[in-house]
């Protein structure tokens, strides 16, 4: 969609390092996240560190949280 969009023909080095990254076969260095909404879970993680944080819930709730919400958050985004 970013290419669609015409976004790398207005910035052409953003699209360098992905070029390079998706030119070859991954290697231990190169392998990494690739998550088409890793904002939206950095966000849903944050929220639920910082109830954790406040005391409102246990480690292991916040935890749970995050992977039952953000599993929800990356299956929307996927389509799924």
């Amino acid at each position: 969609k970013t290419k669609a969009d015409g976004f790398y023909e207005k910035n052409p080095a953003r699209e360098i390092p992905i070029k390079q990254m998706m030119g070859k076969a991954p290697t231990e260095n190169s392998k990494g996240v690739r998550l088409v909404n890793l904002p939206q879970v950095r966000d849903i993680m944050n929220e639920e560190y910082e109830k954790m944080l406040a005391g409102d819930l246990t480690a292991q709730q916040a935890l749970d949280n995050v992977v039952s919400r953000g599993n929800a958050a990356i299956k929307e985004a996927m389509g799924n």
